[in-house]
């Protein structure tokens, strides 16, 4: 591994400290490439180094008169991308050290994160200050998307079937983008500025990294939040990095200035190493082929190359590991050391030849492990009959009392909507759905499955269903915002065009009452949908299964309208 052959000073049983160079100017940023054979240099002048881990040699170049404030290695290791402190952007090959394509003014004001495409060679994300995340191709000078955010972007990654794109931005709001529409179908709220956001290498499991001392564990496929890691004490997280282990027991590896820490996926912190990084850490990267996480630190114009080495985690007993090393005398003697890797050694030997066995956990047969079976036995009732009686009795008059007004109700809407009053009868059940939604609930049941319905409807009916809607979107309650979704597709696909031809449309001269009482009545249909939307995404952030499919199928043409 990257230890054994590269380490100088070892700290603890897992972090060993690599090499140290000495850079032609103040490091601001800097990238590793995921075989850890490649290290880009981002510097305050606006040079970009090209180190190789592997031996001497790289290259480097003027790129900007701004400081370099991010870059990231393409999915063949063969170019990188580097974003200025200006707004432009350039691709650096590799082989020919030297630049070889330019994106002038690709942002207004500093270019904060780039994400390359793992598989994809030509297709990368950019996030700026000017809360823009921008999908690229390298062959064209234009993006392809712009989605605008509302605040200062600080993180970009991909999901690793390049499906999704997700941003991190300064309040915490991280947002799942969909590739294929480019619109964000599901917003989380962290605790605090978002510093990194790392994906799994084999699963769809993200991390996502705050300056409050957090990392959140989200299901990238839902997605979901699934848990909150605290950091102790809380320190800003500067890097994170989510490792595969033996048995289905993955890791997750945090840097902060306390150190390093790591945890198990489900919130089990494992071991503990306390010391002096020499300056702040800029870029993690997991190595599968060695099983190594690289992590660089940068002070000045010292940069140092550590390795974590997640083989001995599996090694590892149960229980918390706390190491305090002795001081370190930092930085060292500058000296890339080569190293000779094994073209045999694969992560997948690990898997195959396990380091420990499992013990089996005794317990009684047919006792399942930690169920307290006496909390399941009957409790013997001291109500007599009489009173069991009466309470059921009591019960059966409530919801018969709920059922009369339920139908008192449906009698009213049914004969509104009969007599030719539908706009009335669409209030009344939405009047009725502060308190009872069953009515309203049974109106857009009708709406949805019955074409003679939705024939009649008119615009100004459309923005009491929506209203309708929005609020049984906020019960929350699955089977109702099924139907709920459903009518809301229904109401855009009929009524879309139509507000968009009405809005769009030149004004004339004179006065046409008609005409202004149309453009009013498709302006607030317009504004019904898009407090649908949000309520809607506030909804998916706590819903999976159909109602999630669903919702994100109408909230890609929501974004469009």
């Amino acid at each position: 591994s990257f230890c054994t052959l590269l380490g100088k000073m070892q700290i603890g049983d897992l972090v060993s400290q690599k090499v140290t160079w000495d850079t032609d100017g103040v490091v601001v940023s800097c990238a590793l490439a995921t075989s850890g054979t490649l290290l880009g240099i981002g510097t305050e002048g606006g040079v970009f180094q090209m180190k190789r881990v592997a031996g001497n040699g790289g290259g480097s170049a003027q790129m900007f008169q701004s400081r370099v404030e991010c870059c990231s290695f393409d999915g063949g290791e063969a170019r990188v991308m580097v974003g200025s402190a200006s707004g432009s952007m350039k691709l650096y090959d590799i082989a020919a050290e030297r630049v070889c394509d330019s994106f002038p003014n690709a942002h207004r004001t500093v270019v904060s994160s780039i994400a390359c495409y793992p598989l994809e060679n030509n297709l990368f994300a950019s996030g700026s200050a000017d809360t823009n995340v921008k999908l690229w191709d390298t062959r064209r000078t234009q993006p392809l998307h712009t989605l605008k955010g509302s605040s200062s972007i600080k993180s970009l990654g991909i999901s690793p079937d390049e499906k999704w794109v997700i941003s991190g931005d300064e309040t915490g709001k991280l947002s799942f983008i969909d590739v294929r529409t480019w619109g964000s179908v599901g917003d989380f709220r962290c605790e605090s500025e978002i510093t990194a956001i790392k994906t799994h290498p084999l699963e769809l499991l993200l991390a996502a990294a705050t300056t409050s001392g957090t990392v959140e564990l989200f299901d990238v496929n839902s997605p979901r939040c699934n848990s909150i890691v605290r950091m102790s004490p809380p320190r800003p997280v500067w890097s994170v990095d989510l490792v595969p282990g033996e048995n289905q027991k993955d890791y997750m590896i945090t840097s902060s200035a306390e150190g390093l820490r790591v945890h198990s996926t489900s919130n089990t912190l494992l071991s503990s190493f306390d010391f002096s990084w020499n300056g702040t850490i800029l870029a993690s990267s997991y190595v599968e082929a060695t099983g190594d996480v690289l992590q660089a630190s940068a002070r000045d114009s010292h940069l140092t190359l550590w390795a974590v080495s997640t083989n001995k985690l599996h090694k590892q007993k149960a229980g918390v590991h706390t190491h305090q090393p002795q001081q370190l005398a930092l930085p060292f003697p500058v000296a890339p050391v080569k190293i000779k890797t094994s073209s045999s050694s694969s992560r997948s030997e690990l898997v195959r030849n396990p380091q420990y066995k499992t013990g089996l956990i005794p317990m009684e047969p047919r006792t399942p492990l930690d169920l307290d079976l006496s909390r399941w036995r009957g409790v013997k009732d001291e109500r007599s009959e009489v009173q069991i009686a009466t309470e059921l009795h009591a019960t059966g008059e409530k919801m018969e009392r709920l059922l009369r007004v339920r139908v008192d109700a449906m009698k009213v809407v049914r004969g509104m909507w009969a007599s030719g009053d539908r706009t009335g009868a669409i209030k009344h059940a939405e009047k009725m759905a502060q308190t009872d939604f069953g009515v309203a609930l049974d109106l857009l049941t009708i709406v949805v499955t019955q074409h003679k319905v939705k024939d009649l409807l008119t615009m100004e009916q459309c923005s009491v269903l929506l209203q309708l809607i929005t609020t049984i979107l906020r019960k929350g309650v699955d089977t109702s915002s099924i139907v709920a979704i459903r009518a809301l597709r229904l109401l855009f696909n009929k009524f879309c065009a139509q507000i968009q031809r009405v809005t769009s449309a030149p004004l004339t001269g004179g006065v046409d009452l008609t005409g202004e009482a149309r453009l009013a009545r498709a302006r607030e249909c317009h504004q019904r949908f898009h407090e649908a939307k949000n309520v809607l995404l506030s909804a998916l952030q706590n819903s999976g299964g159909q109602v999630s499919e669903e919702g994100r199928k109408i909230l890609r043409d929501l974004e469009t309208f």
